[in-house]
């Protein structure tokens, strides 16, 4: 399969309405315009299913099956939700922080 090229993405958490969930129920989703996707226009903005695998520094699978590759900065929402909530995000590797329970392979 392809991969989907995702640009002015974010990372987003579908359980953010609990403060008190569990981190290995936590489920990490990517958002942003998508490019090449099978189901989406190019250009159009989406929220994925459950990332379950992280390939590289920024490709990953989802739950869908899809692989997506983060290009470019995120979104500068996320950015400045970032700075304001005072988490570090390296851009650069942005899976860096997602716990293995997500799928992250050593």
């Amino acid at each position: 399969m392809n991969e989907v090229v995702m640009t002015e993405w974010a990372l987003t958490n579908a359980n953010a309405a609990s403060p008190y969930q569990a981190p290995e129920l936590i489920s990490v989703h990517l958002h942003g315009k998508v490019f090449g996707h099978p189901n989406h226009e190019n250009g159009k903005i989406i929220e994925t299913t459950r990332v379950v695998e992280i390939i590289t520094d920024n490709v990953c699978k989802t739950g869908s099956g899809n692989t997506y590759r983060l290009e470019g900065p995120p979104s500068e929402g996320y950015i400045n939700f970032c700075k304001q909530n005072s988490i570090e995000i390296d851009f650069s590797k942005p899976f860096g922080k997602v716990r293995k329970s997500h799928g992250h392979k050593n």
